[in-house]
């Protein structure tokens, strides 16, 4: 896999889809609900990014209906990044700023202004260690006061039932080899996952739930399946830890999935 990708997903295009989770007047809403103020009461001119924004069909759709945003976004995988520009481009949109940045070389620029908002959707669990240090470092470098981060992860404990089913899918694809592309190879992983089901392996009868997780897979998407399950780094967080490792940045927890820069005062 090229160095580039830091044991990431590139082979393989992410999903096209909307998210609305990251809608900006939502997350302000959902602040308003805590009593705690947020940007773009008065619909004034804001600044908005997103990290490993994917297709960019979110950020191009949010743009378009938020003329008095600037959205900037970027991806590490430029095929991501043309498809996101040339959509931008064809729907006219002048408030929105794609790159395909890592989250270091973005973290350097100089070019981005202070933003009210910081959104990640799902990447923050499939990341490294070293990667979330520098989103870390991007927002405290980056959010004004008083700005609004979301990010979604993998939860525990939720997630805890599902790592074995995806080392089992990892280990199935690494035994096929490489001279076939992943896609080609994950329909065999969810086949061999299924029958140690049906002969009642132990961690499928502890589990049962998980047999459920795997059929539904088979209606997934494969791209989708080839970034949730196969990338080098999973991490899925137990809340503290994360609200720990966000603490760094000066945020304060809002409410699920939602997070504030506290202000401060002079």
């Amino acid at each position: 896999m090229a160095e580039w990708s830091s044991g990431y997903v590139v082979e393989v295009d992410y999903t096209h889809g909307f998210y609305q989770e990251l809608t900006p007047s939502l997350l302000s809403f959902g602040a308003l609900l805590q009593n705690v103020r947020a940007p773009g009461l008065q619909t004034e001119p804001l600044a908005y990014c997103e990290l490993g924004c994917g297709q960019g069909f979110s950020t191009n759709l949010l743009a378009a209906a938020n003329p008095h945003i600037q959205f900037y976004a970027t991806d590490f995988n430029p095929s991501h990044i043309a498809g996101a520009q040339a959509l931008a481009q064809a729907a006219r949109l002048r408030n929105v700023h794609f790159s395909d940045d890592s989250s270091a070389d973005y973290l350097e620029r100089k070019d981005l202004p202070d933003f009210d908002f910081v959104c990640l959707h799902g990447i923050y669990s499939w990341i490294s260690s070293e990667n979330r240090r520098t989103i870390v470092d991007f927002i405290t470098r980056k959010l004004k006061p008083g700005g609004i981060v979301y990010i979604s992860y993998n939860a525990m404990p939720g997630w805890a039932s599902v790592m074995p089913l995806r080392r089992i899918l990892l280990e199935h694809v690494a035994a096929q080899g490489t001279s076939k592309p992943l896609l080609s190879r994950i329909p065999a992983a969810l086949d061999f996952a299924a029958q140690l089901g049906h002969v009642d392996a132990r961690y499928f009868a502890s589990n049962p739930k998980v047999a459920a997780r795997l059929e539904g897979l088979r209606t997934k998407n494969r791209n989708y399946i080839a970034h949730e399950y196969f990338n080098v780094e999973s991490l899925p967080f137990y809340f503290p830890d994360l609200a720990q490792e966000l603490s760094e940045a000066k945020l304060t927890w809002v409410r699920p999935m939602r997070w504030r820069r506290s202000t401060r005062s002079t």
